[in-house]
């Protein structure tokens, strides 16, 4: 399989990009970066709510770690625009091409302890 094959559909608004479920508005700017040289994959995408409130409960008890983990209400739980987020690998390079990509809204990263996401709010 192709390394950015999409295919299948999750849930609603959402597909699968390196074979990794990810919102279907994404997937444009996903192609762009790998279409204009970056050679980085998508470790993580779309995520379910409650497995988004798992993960903070595991990482500090709660349904929400305020500054670290968004719970339900993360960006990666959304699948319709603005809301929707990537974690992605090549990071760096990433974000250097998403500061010229053309698409709208621009992805952004304004995670300190998190650079691997880009979302169009950056949190």
């Amino acid at each position: 399989q192709a390394k950015n094959s999409v295919q299948g559909i999750v849930t609603p608004g959402v597909t699968r990009y390196d074979q990794v479920p990810v919102a279907r508005w994404m997937v444009p700017y996903l192609q762009w970066a790998r279409e204009d040289g970056w050679d980085g994959s998508l470790v993580s995408g779309w995520r379910d709510p409650v497995y988004s409130e798992g993960l903070c409960k595991r990482m500090c008890g709660r349904p929400s770690c305020p500054g670290t983990c968004a719970g339900r209400s993360s960006n990666h739980s959304g699948s319709a625009p603005p809301r929707g987020a990537l974690d992605v690998s090549d990071y760096v390079d990433f974000g250097h091409r998403m500061a010229r990509c053309p698409l709208s809204p621009k992805l952004v990263n304004h995670l300190p302890r998190d650079l691997v996401h880009y979302s169009a709010s950056g949190n």
